[in-house]
């Protein structure tokens, strides 16, 4: 399944179109900014992020490894990095299995 990904414009036009005016586009942006930089705060401190019925968001530290240069011939050590994991709910991953028809797909694979 190919992941979804969606802008914060996008998201901020839909949560626009679903307030229907009952606060402004800019309130809206506001809160939008403060969640995703009190999101980021957590994370990069360490924190794991749990939304019940949805999923679980944490930083994720890869340790260095080493990996092979063909054209030196010799082993290269890389850096360690840090990336994001997500981890989907089991109800919302059944839901979306149970749903999911392979043969009508909207990507046109």
């Amino acid at each position: 399944m190919k992941p979804i990904s969606i802008s914060k414009i996008k998201f901020l036009n839909d949560l626009v179109k679903k307030m229907r005016r009952l606060i402004t586009r800019f309130e809206i942006m506001s809160i939008m900014n403060v969640f995703f930089e009190e999101l980021m705060k957590d994370l990069e401190s360490g924190r794991e992020i749990k939304v019940h019925n949805f999923g679980s968001l944490w930083l994720k530290t890869n340790l260095p490894r080493a990996k092979y240069n063909p054209l030196k011939k010799a082993a290269v050590l890389c850096k360690s990095y840090r990336i994001y994991s997500f981890k989907i709910a089991k109800s919302i991953k059944k839901e979306l299995l149970e749903n999911w028809d392979i043969d009508n797909r909207p990507d046109g694979a």
